[in-house]
């Protein structure tokens, strides 16, 4: 991957002068993938990466008067960048017998990088071990757990991670699923010290983020009915709670009105319920699903703020629909793509009208967005995908978030996207087969 992004500066009409700099990136990235059967009952899966990245930043001072450019010596303003990567994994898969499969295996990752915008030359390293299994006991009962062993170079991981996934069959059409798994993530190298600043982003990395851990549980249920006129037709009913400690968030900075940066949230938790339906009916594919999430955020310095009301979590709905027809007349398939976000509330700090901190909601309004596609086959090498993404040209939505820190501001908006666009994909397939 190569980029180059260029920003120029204003003119300073005081002395024909502008500031601008360039962004030029590239990225390699390297993998190998190799599996190897022993026999019907022992395979070995590996893999091996390895990805270089560098980002050089060129900042000049141009003189329209002269038509010249010459560097600038601010700090950062002339800097390269180098982020390095790489993964190692590979496991065994052995079936032991046909009520139990073992897959024990190993995992590497490590991290490093250097640069003017990077403090000092840190490096992040992940070794970990790993067994999970697959047991029958009954025709009726997958149970699958699962063990992972890590040791993290920079921050404490717990000795053991567990994880476990079951599904039970109980009847032909209806089958229930439940799972537990507990969490670590350590932060990456970008979080921890990258600064990433041009003219479209404005992040710094901090340095004192703390390592992520976890407990989830989700359940579903899932049901499919009987085939009946060509009708097909499924549900699924889930729930799911997640509790975070030191969860890795992303907002503002105090440092800067329009800066971003990473920061540990003491307390998280997320819940929340989800159905799913599915129907088909001979060319025809329809879809729609609902779901209805709480959130709960717990700052470390809640306690320096007045909460100004008292509820725990702050939920918010989403619809999503798709229905999809093709007709064989003309060999295309057409689809549309429909979401509903519903006003998203979350807690914000202010100050009230006594001057005093408080915690209050602030709520990001409800938008919709839909695509449309239409795939067609020219012949048995060309398809065409043509279509409209954001039919309903949503731009920006509005937030009742503070920008000054103060409640009784009217707030402001909300990217969500750049607005309606229309494209055009080709795509070419040619198979040979072999003698």
């Amino acid at each position: 991957m190569n980029e180059d992004i260029k920003s120029r500066g204003a003119i300073n009409y005081n002395n024909y002068k502008s500031i601008d700099q360039q962004y030029i990136s590239n990225r390699f990235s390297h993998q190998l993938q190799a599996g190897y059967n022993f026999s019907k009952k022992l395979q070995l899966a590996s893999i091996v990466s390895y990805t270089d990245y560098k980002r050089r930043t060129k900042t000049t001072l141009h003189d329209f008067e002269n038509g010249t450019d010459v560097l600038t010596t601010g700090a950062g303003e002339q800097d390269i960048s180098r982020f390095h990567s790489f993964v190692f994994r590979t496991s065994l898969q052995y079936q032991v017998s046909p009520m139990l499969t073992l897959q024990p295996g190993i995992d590497i990752n490590r991290e490093d990088a250097s640069g003017a915008r990077i403090s000092g030359s840190p490096v992040i390293t992940d070794y970990a071990a790993f067994i999970s299994a697959e047991i029958k006991p009954v025709s009726w009962i997958n149970i699958r757990p699962g063990l992972r062993f890590i040791k993290n170079s920079v921050y404490d991981a717990p000795p053991v991670i567990p994880s476990i996934n079951s599904k039970f069959i109980l009847s032909k059409n209806l089958d229930l699923r439940l799972a537990y798994a507990y969490g670590f993530r350590s932060p990456a190298l970008r979080e921890l010290y990258f600064d990433f600043v041009d003219v479209n982003h404005n992040i710094v990395g901090n340095p004192n983020l703390k390592a992520e851990y976890s407990n989830s549980f989700n359940g579903s249920l899932n049901w499919t009915a009987s085939s009946i006129k060509n009708i097909t037709y499924s549900a699924s009913l889930g729930g799911f709670f997640n509790d975070f400690n030191n969860q890795i968030d992303f907002a503002l900075s105090s440092s800067g009105s329009n800066q971003y940066s990473y920061f540990n949230v003491n307390k998280a938790k997320t819940t929340g319920i989800v159905l799913e339906n599915k129907l088909t009916w001979k060319k025809l594919d329809a879809t729609a699903g609902f779901s209805y999430i709480g959130f709960y955020r717990q700052l470390y310095d809640d306690k320096d703020y007045i909460k100004l009301d008292s509820k725990e979590y702050l939920w918010s709905p989403e619809l999503n629909a798709s229905v999809s027809y093709g007709v064989d007349k003309i060999k295309t398939k057409f689809s549309l793509f429909y979401k509903y976000t519903g006003s998203k509330p979350q807690y914000v700090t202010g100050t009230n009208t006594a001057g005093l901190d408080v915690l209050y909601i602030a709520k990001t309004a409800a938008y919709h967005l839909a695509d449309f596609t239409a795939n067609t086959t020219l012949n048995k090498y060309i398809t065409v995908t043509a279509g409209v993404k954001n039919i309903f040209d949503v731009n920006n939505v509005n937030n009742t978030a503070a920008s000054s820190g103060s409640i009784h501001n009217s707030g402001g908006a909300v990217a969500i996207s750049y607005g309606r666009s229309y494209f055009v994909g080709l795509n070419l397939q040619w198979n040979r087969k072999q003698k």
